[in-house]
């Protein structure tokens, strides 16, 4: 069996970490908006209850966020795919960091 193409799609619903924060980016007229978003997963294991978090960078393309403010704390629905870009830091070394690029969302708190 060949797969001549993958499926990206992300959906989410988390918490706000940060206040959102703007990002010029060259090629956007409007600038982008960047944050952090936290999701929860309850588990039970051995009879007691564990909650694994998990920690997202978030991008918005600013002509999608349209002025919204995303604020620390707020309930937040996403949809979107994941970006891997990759950069090399002062000492030479080459990184790699994976973030949600979002196509559509709604504030649910």
């Amino acid at each position: 069996m060949s797969f001549s193409s993958g499926i990206n799609k992300v959906f989410l619903i988390g918490h706000i970490l940060k206040d959102g924060r703007k990002h010029n980016s060259q090629d956007e007229i409007q600038p982008n908006i960047h944050f952090s978003l936290v999701t929860e997963d309850r588990v039970f294991k051995n009879g007691s209850e564990v909650i694994n978090q998990d920690y997202h960078s978030v991008k918005i393309p600013g002509r999608i966020a349209a002025g919204k403010l995303f604020l620390k704390g707020r309930l937040l629905y996403l949809e979107g795919s994941v970006k891997t870009r990759s950069f090399v830091d002062d000492a030479g070394i080459k990184h790699y960091r994976s973030e949600i690029w979002v196509h559509r969302y709604q504030l649910l708190g």
